[in-house]
């Protein structure tokens, strides 16, 4: 059955009024002027055939009915508002002198206006050059500044636009609409030298007809754009502040009886076989005449096809002159493909308008697709499945175009998410580009879809302040009226770190969302919670918002939460909750696993912080690229590179905290079930795809080399649990090898975001074994010569160490004549400490998190006297013994004690004591023990036995896998913008490294131990503050082997690094051996 309601109401058109004050850019209560509602993201076109063609996603707006604006502008840009000529709009201003701006572009990439960094401030709060308060700003002002909006006449920037358009009388017929995607902050419009209209929300189109102010022929359009409005109160998201036109403008070219909007929305029935479907279409006649004896047709198409699957139609009441009608109704469709991340079944909804002689006067399109998402006792369901988010959070960035991201690094996103088992986006913290919806409908992938309000340093605004309020209601109606029929929409979202519990705002903000769209959650991250820090009027309701959703202390959070469940059943999720600053995201697998032992009580899984660096992209003298942060553009004022929390790089490169996101995001769980009898099972996790659409391979691997090898029958459906027996052969596995059980799984076919082959996931099942190692017996010892200070052990081979009495320091080490070592300013090869990561070290305080190193002073430890240096031969080994103690100025160190045995083939057993001296106790946190051996830069091929390929930290391991696994050193190191400790190896069993002839060394560990080699040592890693500081050739392969090494953590924003993965003081003695290698 249909039914429908036809209802009518006058189209009014609202005039710019003298309301508009001279300074609309701070006067909170002055948002729009003349501009258009907000409406639904849809294409038009002037006939069917146009709307079924596949659409183009690098510009969606390709048809008859639009002309595009992008390109070259006249543009200039004024240091104050004051600046700005008053006849600058006019015809026949002169231009010559104005530069060229791109459309869509910013100012900064093209050479006008500074760049800030802040997080939490508006960069107008202080003084750029001196980091003083500004005006308004300071002690007793920034209450009267928050209720003006006021913003310091000496922040404002302006940049003025003019583009000169060709318009053929034919293009005039109807109306003409010019849409300016995104603009920051704030924008006036005019139109051959009239004011149009004014705007802001700067991450949502701007819409305005300009039809009566143009003329057949050249028209000039021209755009005043704010850098600051009291909008940016709203906007204190964390991220560069660029200024600009960010995503694209055109003229939309309407007939006089048009379609304005459009809303669809088909949800299935519990059987997931009926979809009750419900549609609204708001029409308008600004012709002369009244519209009589109309219909509106609609056709269901699946993407990719041009047969409808159906069609319906509706005779329109008559519209008059100047009138709207709204078309509403509902009908029942039925076998129809559900869309889910994993299927994104997507249909094309083509709607026309043809008048009483059968003529088209317009045709649009809109995505559509039909899911069944819920939430049932505060578990959240898709399809009837389980649905958990698996999410990042994403900002629209580009290292050389700011905000303006093109559609090929969209893609490129989706395909990296894809690939690394991402489920869903949170659009942080405003809507993203209107192309990243279209990309998310076809590729799969959720979205929590963000308004564009944010006021993190100022907490109360709007709040509960009635001068605010309005335009905070109108940011959530923009992105809502967007995105409505976007199926890849799961949830709305009000905004981010706005206030403390439910203010005014949100009450307005929420009912405004509901009552367009009641089919969506509706989230908001502030309105769950109060804050001991902040005062607050505010309540926390139960029944607003729709789900509860704080940032951060992952297990603070969610045990307060599941102690509430009897009187707060709403769905949790974290919507911010690992901070991917530098190396990092620590302990995800420990979250991963309290969220799915929790599964039924409302726990949903969350979104990562964030998807990609925001570094800007620099180049250094000699044409280096490197990347920017706060305060290298003389912003004195700058939270530095806190900007930097990708979990890829600002060029969208990998990193390894990918890999371990990858693994704990991955939809097939394993654990084992009898691994003497091969058994394992595997649970499916997904939404629609049963696994026989994937290939499972299965892999016997013997001291990390595959020996066996097969393929496995799994076809377990969405939420069900197989139980496998691996057909691996004991009987082929003998004593003294270590023995992995690998079981992968891969695509059988191409899909949109990855080739046939890409492995989803891994698991690996350790089934015993392992290997034994001891110096080999020799006839005779090693020779000792001691003279001028320095100790000798000559053995076989060409191997030979020497010893620095004084110290205690290996100062050189031959193999096969060759030198392996290189010198070093370091006194030592004990190590303790690291070139610090985000996570451990805040750049904006200069402060090391780790208690000891501040208070014991461990950064800056000596040697106290002369290391005591023995020598002595026992069963035809020469061992040398060499006992120092390190002290900081505060009387915190270590004892340690190595001792070196070497045989009389030249192989080294080292074996290393430590005990904490001094203030430092057994019970302190440290970063590591262990040593650091400089080998020399040409020692450039590295192959280890243990975890990897990438590199990998005691609680970042789940995605590194126990193999061989091969590279060049220089091939381990990561860019991180801001240098930092990384490449890290856990449980090797041996690495060797050696140089292009094959000479080198294997380090062997009878017991696993951490190692790594980087083409950079700790030292030049921190001192650097960026990649160019760094020695444009590598002097050293640091090598380094440690007993203990403190987790990553996630301390750059929310808790250090977990207790079990902290490395304490407490004596610790771990052993290694050396054994010479060489080309021979």
């Amino acid at each position: 059955m249909k039914r429908k309601t036809i209802a009518t109401c006058l189209f009014i058109v609202t005039v710019l009024c003298g309301a508009q004050a001279s300074e609309i850019w701070r006067n909170p209560t002055v948002f729009r002027i003349n501009k258009e509602p907000a409406h639904a993201e849809f294409t038009i076109y002037a006939d069917r055939a146009d709307a079924l063609k596949p659409l183009d996603l690098k510009n969606p707006w390709n048809s008859d009915s639009y002309q595009s604006l992008n390109g070259e502008w006249d543009f200039n840009w004024y240091g104050s508002v004051a600046e700005v000529p008053r006849d600058w709009n006019q015809l026949e201003m002169p231009v010559k002198e104005w530069a060229q701006m791109p459309v869509p572009g910013v100012w900064q990439s093209n050479g006008f206006d500074k760049l800030y960094y802040l997080n939490k401030f508006i960069p107008y709060e202080y003084n750029w050059e001196t980091g003083e308060r500004a005006e308004g700003f300071r002690e007793g002002e920034i209450e009267r500044s928050k209720a003006l909006g006021f913003i310091p006449d000496s922040a404002q920037t302006v940049g003025c636009y003019r583009k000169w358009v060709d318009l053929p009388a034919e293009k005039l017929v109807g109306r003409t609409v010019l849409r300016i995607g995104a603009v920051e902050a704030g924008v006036e419009v005019y139109v051959n030298g009239t004011e149009v209209g004014y705007s802001q929300d700067s991450l949502t189109p701007a819409e305005f007809d300009i039809s009566a102010w143009l003329t057949p022929g050249r028209n000039l359009i021209a755009l005043k754009v704010f850098r600051w409005t009291d909008g940016s109160y709203m906007e204190v998201q964390d991220m560069i502040r660029f200024a600009g036109i960010y995503r694209d403008v055109f003229l939309k070219f309407e007939p006089q009886q048009s379609i304005r909007d459009i809303q669809f929305c088909g949800t299935p029935d519990k059987s997931l076989k009926k979809i009750a479907a419900t549609y609204q279409v708001t029409l308008a006649n600004t012709a002369s005449t009244a519209l009589k004896d109309a219909k509106v047709t609609f056709e269901l198409v699946p993407n990719g096809s041009t047969k409808p699957v159906k069609t319906w139609d509706e005779k329109l009441a008559s519209i008059e002159s100047g009138a709207e009608l709204v078309v509403r109704g509902d009908l029942t469709l039925k076998k129809l493909n559900l869309w889910s991340p994993d299927l994104p079944n997507l249909y094309t909804l083509v709607t026309s308008l043809i008048d009483s002689d059968g003529h088209t006067l317009q045709v649009t399109r809109i995505d559509t697709g039909f899911r069944r998402f819920e939430e049932i006792n505060g578990n959240l369901h898709l399809n009837n499945k389980r649905f958990h988010i698996r999410g990042v959070n994403r900002h629209d960035h580009h290292p050389v175009y700011g905000r303006h991201v093109p559609v090929e690094n969209m893609i490129r996103d989706l395909e990296l998410m894809k690939q690394n088992n991402i489920n869903t986006v949170r659009t942080s913290h405003y809507p993203n580009d209107e192309r990243w919806g279209y990309l998310c409908n076809r590729y799969g992938m959720a979205l929590i879809d963000e308004a564009n309000v944010e006021c993190h340093g100022f907490e109360d605004v709007p709040g509960n302040r009635p001068q605010w309020t309005a335009a905070a209601v109108d940011r959530i109606q923009n992105v809502v009226e967007r995105d409505k029929n976007h199926p890849s929409v799961l949830i709305w979202s009000l905004g981010n770190e706005q206030g403390h519990g439910w203010s005014r705002a949100f009450d307005e903000q929420y009912d405004r969302a509901k009552e367009i769209d009641p089919s969506r959650l509706v989230m908001c991250d502030r309105g769950n919670r109060l804050s001991e820090k902040w005062k607050s009027e505010n309540s926390v309701r139960l029944d607003k918002p729709d789900t509860v959703t704080p940032m951060y202390n992952v297990f603070k959070r969610t045990e307060s939460y599941l102690a509430n469940r009897d009187v707060d059943k709403r769905p949790f999720f974290m919507c911010e909750y690992r901070h991917a600053m530098g190396n990092s995201v620590g302990s995800l697998k420990e979250v991963w696993d309290h969220f799915y032992a929790n599964e039924e009580n409302g726990l949903n899984g969350g979104c990562i912080w964030d998807w990609i660096d925001q570094g800007v992209e620099a180049r250094a003298e000699d044409g280096t690229v490197y990347y920017q942060y706060g305060g290298d553009w003389g912003d004195k004022e700058s939270f530095g590179n806190f900007c930097l929390n990708g979990l890829v790089m600002s060029d969208q490169s990998w990193t390894p905290k990918l890999a371990e996101v990858k693994k704990c995001y991955e939809p097939f769980t394993m654990q084992a079930v009898s691994l003497d009898a091969g058994t394992v099972s595997v649970l499916n996790r997904l939404n629609q795809l049963s696994m026989d659409h994937f290939k499972t391979k299965w892999q016997l691997l013997e001291d990390g080399i595959p020996v066996q090898s097969g393929l496995l029958d799994v076809n377990a459906k969405p939420r069900e649990t197989q139980t496998i027996t691996v057909p691996f052969d004991r009987s082929l596995m003998t004593a003294n090898h270590e023995y992995m059980l690998r079981v992968g799984f891969e695509l059988k076919e191409d899909a949109s975001w990855a080739p046939k082959g890409h492995e989803i996931t891994f698991s690996e099942f350790a089934l015993g074994g392992g290997t034994h190692y001891e110096l080999a017996t020799s006839a005779s010892a090693p020779t000792v010569m001691q003279a001028d200070g320095k100790l000798t052990v000559q053995a076989a081979n060409g191997v030979s160490l020497v010893f620095n009495q004084t110290s205690g320091l290996l100062t050189s080490l031959r193999v096969n004549g060759h030198e392996l070592l290189t010198s070093s300013d370091r006194d030592r090869l004990f190590d303790h400490s690291q070139a610090w990561i985000d996570n451990l070290f805040s750049l904006n305080r200069n402060l090391v998190k780790l208690p000891a190193y501040r208070k014991e002073g461990l950064n800056h430890i000596i040697r106290q006297g002369t290391a005591k240096v023995t020598v002595a031969e026992q069963n035809a080994c020469v061992v040398v013994t060499v006992k120092n103690t390190f002290m900081s100025g505060q009387r915190g160190g270590f004892d340690e004690v190595q001792t070196w045995t070497i045989n009389g083939f030249g192989e080294i057993e080292v074996q290393e004591f430590v005990t904490a001296a001094g203030k430092l106790t057994p019970s302190d946190w440290i970063a590591r023990i262990g040593l650091r051996i400089p080998l020399k830069p040409e020692f450039e091929n590295v192959s280890y036995y243990g975890q990897g390929p990438h590199g990998n930290y005691p609680d970042r391991c789940y995605g590194a896998w126990t193999g061989i696994h091969t590279a060049k050193v220089a091939e381990n190191y990561v860019a991180y913008p801001r240098p930092q400790d990384h490449g890290n190896r856990e449980k090797v069993r041996w690495m060797t490294i050696s140089d292009a002839a094959g000479n080198g060394l294997k380090i062997i560990a009878p017991e696993p131990l951490s190692m790594s080699a980087l083409p950079y040592t700790q030292d030049e890693l921190e001192k650097a503050m960026h990649t160019i500081d760094l020695p444009k050739k590598s002097t050293t392969t640091e090598l380094r082997i440690a007993a203990k090494v403190t987790g990553i953590g996630n301390g750059s924003c929310g808790p250090l690094t977990d207790e079990h993965y902290r490395t304490k003081a407490e004596p610790t003695q771990y052993r290694f051996f050396i054994v010479p290698i060489t080309g021979k």
